[in-house]
């Protein structure tokens, strides 16, 4: 059995407890709703740093409260 460690985004449980939309994210920090949609549904492949430190100060978080690791067994 070996491990693997995937990034994920947890951008989407951050808005919903802060009653956020992606649209007024994306409005609040001006950056294209497709690149937060992205992060939201955990679909992007990049990490904008710009759009990341935008999100940490609009929503009062750490990157670590964005970006979470995890390590899954793979059989």
């Amino acid at each position: 059995m070996k491990n693997r460690t995937v990034i994920y985004c947890n951008l989407k449980e951050l808005l919903l407890n802060k009653d956020i939309s992606i649209r007024q994210l994306s409005q609040e920090i001006n950056e294209p709703f497709e690149s937060i949609r992205r992060l939201h549904n955990n679909d992007t492949t990049r990490y904008s740093k710009q759009i990341l430190e935008k999100i940490c100060d609009y929503l009062d978080v750490q990157i670590e409260d964005i970006l979470k690791i995890e390590k899954i067994n793979q059989e």
